[in-house]
């Protein structure tokens, strides 16, 4: 699980492919993420708490509206990725 920088979101990480946002606040599902065909292996937030990047073992990196769901961009890779972080740069 990661928890935004902001506090109020947390991203829980599935072996089937999804990935679910919760409300810290209230307990209530804010996204439910769909489009990973392989076992997600982590969440990174933003530093404004806005995006939700993962990875998973299909090789592709996707970048998420944490709030909506959306996915906004993918990068494919040459392989399977367990974890990556934002760059300011």
């Amino acid at each position: 699980a990661e928890l935004s920088p902001d506090g109020s979101r947390i991203a829980v990480t599935t072996r089937s492919g999804s990935t679910i946002v919760w409300s810290s606040t209230s307990g209530s599902r804010m996204a439910s993420l769909q489009g990973e065909t392989g076992w997600v292996e982590s969440a990174r937030f933003s530093d404004d708490s806005t995006r939700l990047m993962t990875v998973s073992r299909d090789g592709i990196v996707r970048v998420w509206d944490s709030s909506r769901g959306l996915l906004i961009s993918t990068l494919p890779t040459p392989g399977c990725i367990v974890d990556a972080e934002w760059s300011l740069d």
